[in-house]
């Protein structure tokens, strides 16, 4: 391979090489961006929309026992537990749904010898037999949704007038899931025939965040699509930047090689073809490129300096010899 072939492809794996290199971190860069904003943009979303979650929760309960409240208030004062099951308006009002699998629901509570007591009213997904159960002894929600049950006991503890409980509960198949529940004072007491006291009435829902979440956040793989779009757009633009760089190496390279092969190259083949002419005898060659200010050019003098050298070598030698 001559001079100007291998300058030529080390000026073009110069270049090549330093542009694959920034191909590779561009398209890794890309993708780790990617990925980080799509990790940090479902944070945000999960973290916001747990918060949101418990206000809506919250504004849930108090709308239904506001409602709940207004109703019962206005058609009678002397209710008891079993009108409530047997109304149908009220049940309308007692268990609405929301979210995607919600409903909201009702139960009783009361304080009898310093022992609470809290008894289902209307809840959606229990069936109705078990309606007007109490919690606790009949249903045993204190083993089976322990920490739902002592929300709901948390309201007495002002007996007189309920208070508004909130809170997080651990619910499913062995309490890994969470959720979070919010119980409002209607403002209505009922006669509980069963009990023969009387019993405040409380509405309320609760959601398991996680649902909520995926439930609010359907269309985060919509968007993630979007966000992917934009990444293979921008891997695309990288792509046609590298081949057109790639382009712009090899012509810059091919200017190189002809450049070296022009004024390098080729000048030092004529000096090494004067060389071999002076080392056969041929003393009165003529050396190229003596004018050149390079190294070229200084090359052709040395070489012109040996010929002239070896000339009055010769010469003297032929003196001698006559």
């Amino acid at each position: 391979m001559n001079i100007a072939a291998k300058i030529t492809a080390m000026v073009f794996v110069s270049v090549l090489i330093p542009l694959i290199l920034f191909g590779q971190m561009s398209y890794g860069g890309i993708d780790n961006l990617g990925s980080a904003t799509h990790k940090m943009v479902i944070n945000q979303t999960s973290n916001y929309l747990a918060e949101a979650a418990k206000e809506a929760v919250k504004m849930k309960a108090r709308d239904v026992a506001a409602e709940i409240g207004t109703y019962l208030n206005y058609n009678d004062e002397n209710i008891t537990l079993s009108d409530l099951i047997s109304d149908s308006e009220f049940l309308m009002k007692a268990m609405q749904p929301w979210a995607d699998e919600e409903s909201t629901w009702v139960v009783a509570v009361t304080l009898m010898k310093g022992e609470p007591k809290v008894v289902l009213v209307a809840k959606p997904d229990i069936d109705r037999s078990d309606w007007g159960k109490d919690l606790k002894s009949n249903l045993r929600w204190d083993k089976k949704e322990p920490d739902l049950y002592r929300i709901l006991t948390r309201s007495l503890d002002n007996p007189d007038s309920p208070l508004p409980v909130c809170g997080y509960y651990l619910t499913g198949k062995e309490f890994r899931e969470t959720g979070y529940a919010c119980f409002y004072p209607t403002g209505v007491q009922i006669y509980n025939s069963e009990l023969k006291t009387k019993m405040h009435l409380l509405a309320g829902t609760m959601v398991k965040i996680d649902d909520y979440v995926n439930y609010i956040t359907k269309n985060v793989d919509k968007d993630n699509d979007n966000l992917n779009f934009y990444i293979d757009w921008m891997k695309g633009q990288i792509s046609k930047s590298l081949g057109l760089a790639v382009i712009l190496g090899a012509v810059l390279a091919g200017f190189t090689g002809y450049f070296t092969l022009r004024n390098v190259s080729k000048p030092i083949i004529e000096i090494s073809r004067a060389a071999d002419r002076i080392s056969s005898g041929q003393l009165d060659v003529q050396i190229p490129h003596q004018l050149r200010e390079d190294e070229v050019g200084r090359l052709a003098k040395s070489v012109e300096r040996l010929r002239r050298s070896l000339n009055r070598a010769v010469e003297s030698l032929e003196e001698i010899l006559k």
